[in-house]
């Protein structure tokens, strides 16, 4: 279905890089990627080339230099280390000072390239998303009107999680995160992502490069939720090198139209990914959702859990694909897409896949979709619950597997008050409560190879 997306001009884009003073550099950068983005078509890969539909969204115009009127918005309090962003421009941050001194560097990325040239310059050259991969990812590297720039050096160890809050409201969004964590650190990062009130049809667009050098550990967990008036289109991907470890949590339950890609690409010897993700959709909402992993690296391992909920008229499409190339021998893959459909007007689907060029590893797949359980709706009735009542204890329970594999005990939380909401109505507090304690948790891949039909001993 051929689908006419935003004429951009050169003008605009010139206009976005003189509101950042940006070096010519950097613009020619710009109109590198504009350029790359009118030559792309909507999806490369052949395999999925015939599901994207984008009908019913509004391209009529594109305005990332728009200034909304300003809205007041309450900064957090209690939490040891926060970043408050509006719009994508950092609005306050509250941070240790000594993890400051020590190194640690979070700015917007155009007060990095002044402050950090250098640096800066280095890793916008090592960026993990090419623009030349997604149309969406070019565009987005054409206009970026805010981001974050986060920079942790060598053996600097972040015990404290830092919790990232995202507003957005009155003018489209293009933002560039970059997350890098020299060899032998750690971080974790909460973030919330939220919409405030406004009228009109916006976009929120995401580039995100994390680069973990050898022997570091991140753990990313990202929640969306924003208004029916938003379209969030977001690619993000690690390059996670040698024994490194990477952790995606990421929790989908807003805007009109999600488009997700994430990918893992294990480049290093004993490299580990673990991707994580929850989506409730609802109404008329839409996700289209791709999660892969590329190994690279010998005795590089790689899990994917992806579970959905569907109800009124949504749809959502499930996409991961596992490469293993020839050099990546003795890895370690699994992929898993389950999607429950609570009436017969919703719908989802499921299409993993596997390319792997040696055999020397264990790979597998599994997906379903199928629609929620009548006998096990009775049962629970029979036992005094409403109809309602009762399927959000099926629901509960369905992503209980990928919840309890979340060792950060604010984001289960979080992730659970937000699957109460997608029902209307009151909040059941009884079903926020749990007794798995907040700690290091992993997903152990020998239990799921065990599990599957090929590997059972």
């Amino acid at each position: 279905m051929e689908q006419k997306l935003w004429d951009i001009r050169e003008e605009k884009v010139k206009e976005v890089s003189k509101d950042k003073d940006e070096p010519k550099w950097f613009l020619e950068d710009r109109l590198k990627s504009l350029r790359i983005y009118e030559k792309l078509p909507l999806e490369i890969s052949p395999l999925y080339s015939k599901y994207i539909d984008l009908s019913g969204i509004d391209f009529s115009s594109l305005d990332p230099l728009s200034l909304p009127s300003e809205k007041a918005i309450d900064f957090p309090e209690g939490h040891l280390a926060t970043i408050l962003s509006v719009n994508g421009e950092l609005s306050h941050l509250k941070i240790p000072k000594e993890l400051l001194d020590e190194g640690l560097i979070i700015e917007e990325p155009w007060e990095a390239l002044k402050k950090h040239e250098n640096l800066f310059k280095e890793i916008y050259s090592q960026r993990v998303v090419k623009a030349d991969e997604d149309k969406f990812a070019s565009l987005c590297y054409a206009l970026m009107n805010g981001g974050l720039f986060i920079y942790v050096p060598k053996d600097l160890e972040v015990k404290v999680p830092l919790r990232l809050i995202n507003y957005i409201y009155g003018r489209d969004n293009f933002n560039l995160k970059f997350y890098y964590l020299d060899e032998g650190s750690k971080l974790s990062l909460v973030e919330e992502n939220y919409s405030l009130n406004g009228n009109g049809i916006k976009v929120f667009s995401e580039v995100t490069n994390i680069i973990l050098r050898d022997g570091s550990n991140f753990s990313f967990s990202s929640i969306q939720n924003y208004g029916n008036n938003f379209v969030s289109l977001v690619n993000r991907r690690s390059l996670i090198g040698r024994d490194s470890s990477m952790k995606w949590t990421l929790g989908s339950f807003g805007a009109k139209f999600t488009r997700s890609k994430v990918d893992s690409y294990l480049a290093g010897v004993g490299s580990q990914s673990e991707d994580l993700e929850v989506v409730f959709g609802s109404e008329n909402q839409r996700f289209d959702m791709t999660s892969d992993l590329t190994h690279r690296g010998v005795y590089s391992k790689g899990v994917i859990l992806a579970r959905g909920v569907l109800r009124d008229k949504a749809r959502c499409i499930f996409k991961g694909m596992i490469n293993i190339a020839n050099q990546a021998k003795n890895s370690d893959s699994y992929l898993a897409e389950h999607a429950m459909l609570l009436n017969k007007d919703c719908r989802a689907d499921a299409i993993p896949g596997l390319e792997i060029e040696t055999n020397e590893v264990r790979a597998t797949h599994s997906a379903s979709v199928a629609q929620i359980d009548e006998e096990e709706i009775f049962y629970l009735m029979t036992r005094g619950m409403s109809e309602l009542e009762a399927k959000k204890i099926i629901v509960h329970g369905f992503f209980q597997p990928a919840l309890e594999k979340i060792s950060i005990l604010e984001v289960r939380k979080k992730i659970r008050e937000l699957v109460e909401r997608k029902w209307g109505g009151m909040v059941d507090q009884a079903l926020l409560e749990e007794d798995i304690p907040e700690v290091e948790t992993k997903v152990e891949i020998e239990e799921l190879f065990s599990r599957h039909y090929k590997y059972r001993k």
